[in-house]
């Protein structure tokens, strides 16, 4: 029988709980087997938590024959260089991508531009808009940067600037949404809001 790795940072957040039950049921219902690889990140992981990412030891061409990396929650915590030296050690196992790209494996992605660029026209064009900020992904994150890119472009497209001031860089989390609000929304006299608001993610929204 042959055995399918599925490696990601953990089991939490409704990204990565949308995936691995899954990945679960898809190797029960093909009779594979399957082990779990939730280790963090060398670079970041709190407290003791560090001493999880250990478990990538153990990823080989010995131990399984193929390999799911959940890259995209890898990529929020990495920057180019680490992410693909990190990756790197993983080259001879046969494996896909979800979310980022991973060198020598197969990606895949979902579409980040049409979605998105329907829902920022709608806001702003429906809803009569004229002054949007994005609260991004974090910028190691290809997703986060494609996403960002295309609420520049949409609003550029429809006679919109975006200043710097308009984005505020999140990390894909419940807290960065609190954060960015703060910074977007200063209490300062005469301060000019946002008065439409675009989230990379649901947490952050």
């Amino acid at each position: 029988m042959r055995t399918i790795g599925i490696m990601m940072t953990n089991f939490f957040g409704e990204y990565i709980a949308q995936i691995w039950p899954r990945v679960v049921r898809g190797a029960r219902e093909r009779q594979v087997h399957l082990l779990i690889f939730p280790g963090y990140t060398a670079t970041w992981s709190p407290g003791y938590l560090y001493q999880q990412s250990i478990v990538y030891s153990k990823i080989h061409p010995q131990t399984v024959d193929a390999l799911i990396i959940v890259s995209g929650t890898f990529a929020n915590r990495l920057d180019e260089a680490e992410y693909n030296c990190f990756f790197d050690q993983f080259r001879d196992v046969p494996g896909v991508s979800i979310g980022s790209r991973v060198p020598h494996k197969t990606t895949v992605r979902v579409d980040n531009v049409d979605g998105l660029e329907q829902l920022i026209r709608h806001v702003l064009y429906d809803h009569d808009r004229k002054n949007p900020a994005m609260i991004s992904g974090p910028l190691t994150n290809e997703e986060a940067r494609e996403r960002l890119q295309v609420f520049r472009n949409t609003c550029e497209s429809l006679g919109y600037s975006v200043s710097a001031d308009r984005v505020y860089e999140g990390d894909f989390t419940i807290p960065s949404g609190h954060e960015a609000v703060r910074a977007l929304f200063p209490e300062k006299k005469n301060s000019v809001y946002p008065d439409a608001l675009i989230c990379a993610n649901d947490n952050m929204a």
